[in-house]
């Protein structure tokens, strides 16, 4: 049993060491679809987000990167008594910068946890009748996000992560001036934010 412990290793590191100092291109996509209905009315909120980016291997296991995020959101509110409908979105843009430790089983296979910080600027609309812009905001906030990896050739994987754990520091300013500041952290389920991300990342290896 330990010899077969100590081979399932060895071959585990030798999958990691071909990464050391390599750089990876990616990005992930991520939608969220929530509604929520009684017997007045229905809320859905539809969430889009993309986010490009440019990693580093440290070492065999420890990467850092930065990418560029966007997200858009969509809110419609739907009311039978009087029937009418309100629609607002709300655009977001900005960069990020990320941690991740992977774990190579082997080599087509691991698992990742990602600690990756936010910082965005957006605006919000309401566009029941004409588009018209009613506040800007900006938002600052950290996730942690475990993950799977496969790996489909050498050079090219497939992620699927989740947005486990977000901590949110955000601050809204109307077109009066007024301010308004919410923080807090959200556990999964209970955000705004997709539920996961769908990616992929090109590694840039030598050889």
């Amino acid at each position: 049993m330990k010899i077969l412990i100590f081979i399932f290793l060895a071959i585990s590191q030798m999958a990691l060491a071909q990464y050391t100092n390599t750089f990876f291109l990616g990005g992930g996509i991520g939608y969220n679809d929530n509604k929520d209905v009684d017997d007045f009315s229905a809320e859905r909120v539809s969430t889009f987000t993309a986010s490009p980016n440019i990693g580093f291997f440290l070492n065999n296991n420890l990467a850092i990167g930065a990418g560029y995020e966007h997200s858009y959101q969509k809110t419609t509110y739907t009311y039978t008594s009087p029937n009418s409908r309100e629609i607002y979105t709300n655009y977001e843009q900005g960069f990020s910068i990320f941690a991740r430790h992977y774990w190579f089983f082997e080599p087509k296979f691991g698992l990742i946890a990602t600690l990756q910080g936010n910082f965005l600027f957006g605006a919000s609309f309401d566009e029941t009748n004409t588009k018209t812009q009613t506040n800007t905001y900006r938002n600052r906030n950290v996730s942690l996000m475990p993950g799977i990896v496969f790996f489909l050739t050498r050079r090219l994987g497939v992620e699927l992560n989740v947005n486990l754990l977000n901590y949110s520091y955000y601050v809204q300013k109307s077109n009066a001036n007024d301010k308004d500041i919410k923080e807090g952290f959200s556990l999964i389920g209970n955000s705004s934010l997709p539920l996961g991300q769908i990616g992929f990342r090109y590694y840039l290896l030598k050889k």
